[in-house]
């Protein structure tokens, strides 16, 4: 057994990547994030979560995606751009 344990060792891990689109959705989320906590109480709990929501399950769908085999992504593909519009109407 110590001989898997000092192979496994040898190899330095790489860090996890994220998926570009998925990185700049990150980012994007977390400026959005910045400012959803200076909105003031009574759109942050209404308009302000509806958005912060839609953001939230953008990131899922594209994570979701980028698992996936090609020919199985559309439908994650199509439901992310529909977020996508209604997020830049609300925005």
């Amino acid at each position: 057994m110590s001989e898997f344990d000092s192979h496994r060792n040898s190899y330095p891990v790489p860090p996890p990547q994220l998926l570009p689109l998925l990185q700049e959705v990150k980012t994007a989320y977390l400026l959005w994030f910045e400012y959803y906590q200076t909105i003031p109480k009574a759109h942050r709990h209404t308009l302000g979560q509806q958005i912060d929501n839609l953001w939230i399950e953008i990131i899922k769908t594209l994570a979701t995606a980028g698992f996936l085999p090609r020919q199985e992504k559309l439908p994650y593909v199509r439901s992310t751009i529909q977020k996508v519009d209604t997020l830049k109407i609300l925005l």
